[in-house]
């Protein structure tokens, strides 16, 4: 008796949730947008730890199907953050022309919008919700991102240098060097792309952040180091590792391993018997991690005075 009356009432949720969905879908292009706007939340399509599809997200599959390219771009400009993310969104899925124009128009937007995709629910600036998408949808041709990152950097917005990497990605031109000299001094992921330049004025930055004891400023420096492998910086990783042979790869992974990138920059003796002793002092399950960060490295950067090492182990 019981499993009937479970399969009737799994029987009526559906046919009500089926109901509401193809109301929902029957809703004029200006209701939706209004809807869209009153529940203010950019939802993808299964959400909750039951995976179900919200009504925001049939509300935006329906605002898209009933909507041209034209009327969208018109969205992109909507008061309302929500409904405006979901028509660029719309306008990506559909490889529109104008995203790009769309991206730089936008990208100084620091109106939040909130996200809920899978059971994660997040605000972040409208800006950094276009970029995002565009660069997930890889929708940017060589000269597009080029553009993209020095608006970015000229914008001066330090979390979105760091958060799309245009430290590791931007052009070095002459006419950057200065501006990014300036902002070295005061945030450490400028001194990732002042390194790329390979001055020597560069020396002082990097060195003071490898003596830096926190971790999440050093890793800055390591970094550097990757493109700037200088042998004034070498006695400083030298110690760095030693400080680190007992460090957990779980509890610092990117950090690790960009020590052990900028280690193999030197092609060493010293360098290998670091990367050696590192894998020799992690224990268990650890020693495998390290060996595979060590892996990573050489096989991005290999030399033959690393022939065998992971290969001993």
């Amino acid at each position: 008796m019981l499993r009937l009356i479970y399969i009737l009432l799994s029987i009526f949720l559906f046919l009500s949730c089926n109901n509401k969905r193809n109301k929902i879908l029957n809703l004029s292009k200006d209701e939706l947008v209004r809807q869209i706007a009153r529940e203010n939340i950019v939802a993808g399509g299964a959400v909750g730890i039951a995976g179900i599809e919200p009504d925001q997200w049939v509300r935006y599959t329906a605002l898209k199907s009933k909507s041209s390219e034209q009327e969208l771009i018109d969205l992109a400009d909507h008061p309302n953050n929500a409904v405006k993310c979901y028509a660029f969104t719309a306008l990506i899925e559909m490889k529109s022309k104008k995203i790009f124009e769309l991206l730089l128009k936008n990208i100084t937007d620091t109106g939040k919008v909130t996200t809920f995709y899978g059971c994660i629910m997040s605000s972040l600036p409208v800006g950094e919700f276009y970029i995002q998408n565009v660069l997930d949808g890889r929708n940017l041709g060589i000269l597009e991102k080029q553009i993209l990152d020095s608006v970015v950097l000229f914008n001066g917005d330090s979390n979105l240098v760091e958060r799309f990497n245009i430290v590791e990605t931007i052009q070095i031109k002459p006419a950057y060097y200065d501006l990014i000299k300036s902002r070295a001094a005061q945030y450490p992921e400028y001194v990732v792309a002042l390194s790329r330049y390979k001055n020597p004025a560069a020396k002082k930055f990097i060195s003071d952040l490898l003596k830096n004891p926190n971790h999440s400023i050093q890793y800055f420096g390591l970094r550097a180091v990757t493109h700037y492998p200088d042998k004034i910086f070498f006695p400083a990783l030298n110690e760095i590792a030693k400080n680190n042979y007992k460090t957990l790869v779980e509890d610092h992974s990117d950090y690790l391993r960009v020590l052990y990138i900028a280690l193999v920059q030197y092609k060493n003796q010293t360098s290998r018997d670091i990367l050696a002793e590192s894998i020799q002092n992690a224990t268990g399950m650890d020693s495998v991690k390290k060996i595979d960060l060590v892996y990573g490295a050489l096989k991005v950067y290999p030399d033959s005075i690393y022939k065998n090492l992971i290969e001993y182990y």
